[in-house]
């Protein structure tokens, strides 16, 4: 018998060890999760759903948005760790059968939407780890989708994702360990990090050698000066790229948090021009947002900035840099494409309505309103 519980999120800091060879997404972490219920408040909540049976566990996640019309959608945000009950590592995952891993994922949606109903919730939009996906042998979109149409008839692929369903990531390990390397240093860090560079592409390897030429004043330091600087570059992108962001006071209290770092790349006038913050989970650092001028764009600050981020992860013995969200078909994803990392892949957003007549109601009006602003 498999049992499922449920849990209101704590302000615990628990970390689970990782028992795969990959690890878990950052939006799967209590310490974000903690943060992010805290400074959204209101509508906002985060839930822990766990399904277990004799050996394995399922568990995931789950944030609480504020909809349309006063309504409520539940996020499942690439979710679905499987976990070990019997010891601390799996060193065989092909021994787990995937009819096992099936029916906890099956049970897990099950717990889900039974809450989901008594917590008056309009749909839950899943977004599934790509672990999980491959031992469901899950490849695309269209095979999650009719996955669920065996049981959920009304389900559809979502046309509002919340977050990128593809990130790059580049492999911290291929550095040498045992070096340190002060940020003066960056020269000989780049040469001894050779081993990780030799899989970028070549415009990347010469603009980032061009860019250690061109005299940057260089800043990690969590100051209020270099919050109000990300803060001016950041904001004059997103107002000349046109994409939406987080409030100053959110992004403020992001740069607060313990696991958050920041960049600042100034000229030879001190005027901040290159920015960058991340997080760190576990072994990952995480490439959130960022902006640039024109004086950065022509002289390679982005190339320098990565440059950095991937001397703060070495600094700090981490084995994984997330570039962040890609999408080739944009700018940044074409960008990103000639450091040639890894591509993970997320499955989702698949849309799960819990309350189907509302959930037609209002995405047929929100259709509509669309249409009519388009024309």
């Amino acid at each position: 018998m498999v049992n499922y519980t449920l849990m209101i999120m704590s302000n615990d800091n628990r970390n689970s060890k990782i028992n795969a060879n990959f690890e878990p997404y950052f939006l799967q972490n209590l310490a974000w999760s903690t943060f992010w219920q805290r400074v959204n408040r209101g509508n906002h909540k985060v839930f822990i759903f766990k399904v277990n049976d004799k050996n394995f566990s399922l568990e995931t996640l789950v944030y609480q948005y504020p909809w349309y019309f006063g309504q409520k959608l539940w996020y499942v945000a690439k979710g679905g760790i499987l976990k070990n009950l019997v010891s601390e590592e799996i060193n065989n995952w092909d021994s787990i059968l995937n009819q096992d891993i099936e029916k906890l994922f099956w049970d897990l949606n099950q717990s889900i939407f039974i809450k989901a109903k008594k917590s008056n919730i309009c749909y839950v939009k899943v977004d599934w780890e790509e672990g999980l996906t491959q031992k469901l042998e899950l490849e695309n979109n269209f095979e999650l989708l009719n996955f669920y149409r065996s049981k959920h008839s009304a389900v559809k692929i979502s046309n509002k994702i919340i977050q990128y369903l593809q990130t790059m990531t580049l492999d911290l390990t291929l550095i040498p360990s045992g070096q340190t390397f002060a940020l003066s240093s960056l020269s000989e860090f780049y040469e001894y990090s050779k081993p990780l560079w030799n899989a970028t592409n070549s415009n990347v390897k010469r603009y980032t050698k061009k860019s250690l030429t061109l005299g940057w004043q260089i800043s990690t330091e969590k100051s209020d000066e270099n919050f109000e600087a990300f803060w001016q570059v950041y904001s004059a992108t997103k107002d000349r790229q046109a994409f939406a962001t987080q409030t100053k006071e959110y992004t403020k209290n992001l740069f607060d948090q313990d696991f958050s770092r920041i960049i600042i790349l100034r000229n030879g006038a001190g005027e901040p021009c290159c920015v960058w913050q991340g997080i760190v989970f576990g072994k990952t650092f995480v490439y959130l947002s960022g902006g640039n001028n024109q004086y950065s764009f022509d002289n390679y600050g982005q190339y320098l900035m990565h440059l950095i981020a991937i001397w703060l992860g070495y600094c700090e013995h981490l084995q994984v840099y997330d570039l962040g969200g890609y999408d080739q078909t944009k700018g940044f994803g074409r960008f990103k494409e000639n450091y040639r990392g890894n591509i993970r892949t997320f499955l989702g957003d698949i849309d799960i309505p819990i309350s189907e007549l509302q959930f037609k109601v209002i995405d047929s009006v929100i259709a509509l309103v669309k249409n009519l602003r388009q024309r």
